[in-house]
Parts: C-alpha cells; structure tokens; sequence
C-alpha cells in the first residue's frame, strides 16, 4: 500500500531542508541543507538527503521543500565538476515511475556506471 503522506512528500532532486533528529542542547545545526533522494525504504519513515555540506547521504525524519536556488544549482554542479560526473542517467517503468538513477563519470567505465540508485 501507498503512503503519499511519506511518497510523495517531494519530487527526487528538489532543495529540502531535513531536520527531526536526536539532538543536544548545543550549538549544532538542527537542520541539514541538502538535495531530496527518496524516502528511507526502512519501517521508520524519514526522508534520504544528499547533505550539501558533508557531501554524503544523510536521514531525517522530516523534511521542508524550498525553492531551489541558483546558489544551490551551483554547488550541486562543483560538487559533480570536482567528481568528474560526464552525466546522470534515469530509467523509467513504463507507467513513467523513476525506477533508477546511475551517476557517471569519466573514471568510471560504460559497464559499471558508478552510484546506482533503485527505487521500489
């Protein structure tokens, strides 16, 4: 069964801000910046997001869809220039459902395309 309420809570690839962690009382962020992969596909319901300043996928339980900004544009693209990302390949079902993502780079070759992605 479908859950939209954890679906379709934001489009892959939209700038979101992630926060409902554990936290301390100290001077740490309460939210992390970043890029919506998916939801987590675990029982616990929570969000994947690539933390534009860790440069890693992190997991929050809630998120918040912002406009996506030229200055976010820009650090996705560096990041990728810096990998050497040539391009990002999507493959779709045929009732147009992403069903995988694969990040491409010069160093790696056409029969393993680096990062894969699947979605269920």
């Amino acid at each position: 069964m479908v859950d939209a309420s954890k679906e379709f809570v934001a489009e892959i690839g939209a700038y979101v801000h992630g926060y409902g962690h554990d936290t301390k009382n100290n001077m740490a962020a309460r939210t992390i910046e970043g890029v919506y992969m998916g939801p987590t596909d675990d029982i616990q319901e929570g969000h994947r997001i690539y933390d534009l300043n860790t440069k890693c996928e992190a997991r929050r339980a809630k998120i918040k869809v912002l406009p996506m900004t030229d200055q976010v544009i820009k650090i996705i693209e560096e990041d990728a220039r810096l990998e050497g990302v040539t391009e990002l390949r999507t493959y779709s079902k045929r009732n147009g459902e992403l069903s995988s993502m694969v990040i491409c780079s010069k160093e790696w070759t056409q029969m393993n395309c680096g990062m894969k992605t699947t979605y269920q």
